[in-house]
């Protein structure tokens, strides 16, 4: 829509992020459009800000897959060299579209293991909830795949936390080092056909949101005492997140009667026929559960309809995802 104006005034992607508010509104952009370049071109820099870390070499802490196809020896007899070629790619770039999509990096491949790191430019707090949330579509995604032949493919995943060193391009091969890689390598190694498991660092950070059970401790091969794992059979959605907390997450708070009366007085004038709309929004732990559990107290009295939608984080980029 602006390509034109910009291109007149000699504005390139270089410079671009160069410009500021005072700049947009003398190019004619909306006030909408102008917050929206704001945000992306403040991402742009925190993203160039990390690369350049990443360049200079940094400790992190990530989370890394590493996904297996069972059966790949026995596959690679059976395949003349293009036609497995053509298997790998097909599984990796499904593999990869998966990976991206739940913001991770993949790291490129080893034999016909996939690679992948969640944690990288940018940091995110759940970081380890992605990947499993990845590592657990994977699983599906590969064996969903079809082949002319009828050949079904089959994986094992394996997922693991911890402190990684990080320096330049992290799709080249040595540039992510760090223990993490190898326990998720031999977790796989552990896991059954067509499952995930994760190392106890990574079951400490999703054990919240992610249906787990233990494997106990297994000796791994490289790592000096048993390490203990954990199998995990899906994630919790963010409603039933909600309501496995109960009354005891609202202990300790107080005040919000003024919030709560008020919504009271709404709910009072839509009985009364006049429509009305509310939306309670702030920072995190200030309460906002406490008061709509407050609202759907005294709504009970009344004949009503209750309809709960939930978004998550990691579907910032599908704004009807709560409702299709």
């Amino acid at each position: 829509q602006y390509l034109a104006v910009m291109a007149a005034q000699d504005i390139t992607l270089e410079t671009i992020v160069e410009l500021d508010d005072a700049d947009f509104r003398e190019l004619g952009i909306s006030i909408g459009h102008r917050k929206a370049l704001r945000r992306a071109i403040e991402a742009l820099k925190s993203d160039d800000a990390a690369n350049r870390s990443t360049e200079q070499g940094q400790r992190r802490q990530l989370t890394v897959l590493f996904c297996d196809l069972v059966g790949f020896t026995e596959m690679a007899r059976r395949y003349d060299a293009e036609d497995m070629a053509a298997i790998l790619r097909k599984y990796q770039e499904r593999c990869y579209k998966i990976i991206e999509a739940w913001g991770g990096r993949p790291l490129g491949t080893q034999g016909d293991g996939v690679i992948a790191c969640f944690g990288l430019p940018k940091a995110q707090e759940n970081d380890a909830e992605r990947c499993v949330r990845a590592a657990l579509e994977m699983s599906d995604a590969v064996r969903a795949l079809t082949f002319d032949d009828g050949l079904q493919l089959h994986s094992r995943i394996g997922v693991a936390t911890g402190r990684m060193y990080v320096r330049g391009a992290v799709e080249e091969p040595g540039n992510v080092v760090g223990d993490a890689l190898n326990l998720a390598s031999r977790l796989q190694d552990c896991a059954k056909t067509d499952s995930v498991v994760l190392s106890n660092g990574t079951k400490r950070l999703v054990e919240k949101v992610a249906r787990l059970e233990t494997m106990g401790p297994r000796a791994l091969k490289g790592f000096a005492d048993p390490v203990e794992i954990w199998s995990v059979s899906g994630m919790f959605d963010i409603a039933d997140r909600l309501d496995d907390q109960g009354p005891a997450a609202h202990e300790g708070l107080v005040g919000r009667e003024e919030e709560i009366q008020t919504l009271r007085q709404l709910w009072e004038d839509a009985k009364g026929g006049t429509g009305r709309v509310a939306v309670i929004s702030g920072d995190a732990g200030i309460g906002k559960s406490y008061v709509l559990d407050a609202v759907r107290s005294f709504v009970q009295e009344d004949d009503h309809i209750h309809i709960r939608y939930f978004s998550a984080p990691f579907y910032e980029n599908s704004a009807m995802f709560p409702i299709i």
